[in-house]
């Protein structure tokens, strides 16, 4: 299968004709959005989810969504692109932010399961298993919860404040909203709305319509995120 490389200007059109759905096993969709992405983590990430899918037999495409930050890391992407097979990548001139990145690279996928996840391993790769092992078993959208934490005393007590006051307020048992590894099946971004900073909440919105989510517990790795409030 030969790779793909687009550079949208909007939102592309739906997917490509004539593609199947369940083309591969898994999409893994990563949105990069901060301005500075270090090459040599990156790559570590991608090694690290190939070795995983090819040592499970799992037939998997990589969906790259640089969101406008270009340069360096825009060219790594290109050399991945002839390098890695199957390795998409989609290229937005300008920021639009994670919600419009993840459902147009969500549109785009021709995984039956599509796995989400940032920049570097953030989680063990092998969290990708257990994933797809719960979405086979029924769930419709699988949200992870990091343990043990291994970032910054006040960046956990942040995320620890924020989930608190989220599940007062929604009365929705999710630990980790902030985590970007994640599974679900295509048909339930289809079917929610979401823009700006809601992609956090995209497991209260699927379990609001009805969706089967479940949250599993996977290891944490590395935090190399901004530490900031809200991007924890």
């Amino acid at each position: 299968m030969k790779s793909e490389l687009t550079t949208p200007m909007t939102a592309p059109d739906e997917r490509e004709a004539g593609l199947s759905v369940h083309e591969f096993d898994v999409s893994l969709v990563i949105v990069a959005t901060e301005v500075v992405v270090d090459l040599p983590s990156f790559t570590e990430m991608v090694d690290g989810f190939r070795r995983v899918f090819h040592e499970s037999n799992l037939k998997a495409e990589f969906i790259v969504v640089d969101d406008g930050i270009g340069g360096p890391f825009y060219d790594a992407l290109v050399a991945l692109n002839k390098k890695v097979p199957n390795f998409r990548v989609i290229r937005f001139r300008r920021t639009f932010g994670e919600s419009t990145s993840l459902r147009i690279a969500s549109e785009r996928a021709r995984g039956e399961f599509i796995i989400t996840n940032t920049w570097y391993l953030q989680v063990k790769p092998e969290s990708a298993i257990d994933v797809i092992k719960r979405l086979r078993e029924g769930a419709d959208f699988v949200a992870a919860g990091r343990v043990p934490r291994v970032d910054s005393f006040v960046a956990r007590a942040q995320s620890w404040g924020f989930n608190s006051l989220t599940r007062i307020l929604t009365k929705a048992e999710f630990r980790d909203l902030n985590c970007s590894f994640r599974g679900y099946r295509k048909y339930v971004l289809d079917s929610i709305h979401f823009h700006g900073d809601l992609f956090r909440f995209v497991p209260i919105l699927a379990l609001g319509q009805g969706f089967r989510v479940e949250e599993l517990e996977v290891q944490h790795v590395a935090e190399k995120g901004p530490s900031t409030f809200l991007n924890f």
